[in-house]
């Protein structure tokens, strides 16, 4: 009997024994790979990973008997117990799902399709096995509806630069079946003067004008990137110099804080998992560390052996300055904006209460960023611009 997978049909296999025991040993057959599988070795390996059936696991998959297909009441009689959300296995070999036991990676909904702009320049050589690249020219409005047709999450991961281009996908999805949409935001829910900062504004906007045209939309946030806010003096942190920037309360108040890996796990594991039913209409939070300033001071000084120098900065003197920046069109009032709401709560306060967390996955510590040096920049950032940062430490 042959095992391969099948979209929407999931089966437990019984508890006392790793197939029935009137059935033959089944043959797990994987996209390109396959081989057997036995209650003695169960263990099946493919050109995609290494997946484990243990006893009484969930497997999805579709039952050959020769060239004739099991249907399902057949399938129901040999395997009474169904299960609805298998675990399932990336390309890559991560596992995802809540469950202990293991699956394969073939259900519709976890099929992935990258779109590459042609306006944006997209690099596609880093996408993993099993990801279909597809070049899109989002000004193209009827090719953006035919790739999107088929799709049912529409995830979007743009910077800074390309969040107003989202609105093309507003407009392309009425008119198609995507279930989801899942704008870029990434950073965490502001206050009235937060959406006067244009970045966040521009956020807003395109999250307004989804719901306005009847999109279900799904929102994560992170708070701050370790890879940008440790890593990059963005949030007063000159870790290489051993310095501080405290705003308000900084010291005593929560930065939240996520690799950029996690978030890639968080994702991974949410909208593969998760029927889009179950998401919409969610601010998602990730949390993998929080840390105060005290505390980032203690690793800084652990890491350089002396005390980091320390700059306060009122509330009043932030305030002053991100109005000034927004009145004078000067791109540096998103950074003011982020200390300000570090020092006052309101950054973990946007990060909500709605936290997903990544099952199975050992989060990180400011210790092991900070001390043992394994924080890394998620960019490339230009020395100007690392400059017009660093000014904060004079300022």
């Amino acid at each position: 009997m042959q095992w391969v997978p099948k979209p929407g049909l999931y089966v437990t296999l019984t508890p006392d024994g790793f197939y029935p025991d009137d059935q033959p040993v089944p043959q797990a057959k994987i996209g390109c790979g396959e081989s057997t599988a036995t209650e003695d070795t169960p263990e099946c390996i493919t050109n995609y990973a290494t997946v484990n059936f243990s006893k009484g696991c969930n497997m999805s998959f579709r039952c050959y008997e020769g060239d004739t297909e099991k249907d399902e009441a057949e399938l129901t009689d040999i395997f009474p117990e169904a299960v609805s959300e298998p675990t399932k296995i990336r390309p890559d070999g991560q596992r995802i799902g809540k469950s202990t036991a293991c699956g394969i990676y073939n259900h519709e909904s976890c099929l992935i399709t990258a779109l590459l702009y042609t306006a944006i320049v997209s690099d596609p050589t880093g996408l993993p096995l099993g990801v279909t690249a597809i070049e899109v020219d989002l000004e193209d409005q009827e090719t953006l509806i035919a790739a999107l047709q088929n799709i049912d999450i529409v995830i979007s991961l743009v910077g800074h630069e390309g969040v107003t281009r989202q609105h093309v996908f507003v407009k392309a999805i009425p008119r198609t079946e995507v279930n989801l949409f899942v704008p870029s935001d990434l950073g965490f829910r502001v206050d009235e003067q937060g959406l006067r900062v244009p970045v966040n504004k521009t956020k807003h906007d395109v999250e307004e004008a989804a719901r306005e045209a009847g999109i279900s939309t799904t929102v994560v946030l992170v708070g701050c990137f370790a890879g940008s806010s440790l890593a990059f003096p963005i949030m007063g942190v000159d870790t290489p110099g051993n310095r501080l920037v405290l705003t308000g309360d900084s010291g005593n108040q929560h930065m939240n804080l996520c690799t950029r890996n996690y978030v890639a796990e968080a994702y991974a594991s949410m909208f593969t998992s998760t029927p889009p039913s179950q998401l919409q209409a969610r601010a998602i939070g990730l949390s993998e560390l929080k840390a105060t300033g005290n505390e980032i001071a203690s690793a800084l000084e652990e890491k350089h052996e002396k005390s980091p120098e320390k700059i306060i900065h009122s509330l009043e003197k932030v305030d002053a300055n991100i109005e000034n920046c927004i009145k004078s069109g000067i791109p540096l009032a998103l950074p003011w904006y982020c200390r300000k709401a570090w020092g006052t709560g309101l950054l973990m306060q946007g990060v909500g209460e709605d936290i997903w967390e990544v099952e199975g996955y050992q989060k990180t510590s400011l210790r092991e960023l900070l001390v043992d040096g394994k924080l890394e920049p998620y960019r490339d950032v230009p020395e100007q611009l690392v400059q017009v940062f660093m000014a904060i430490f004079t300022n």
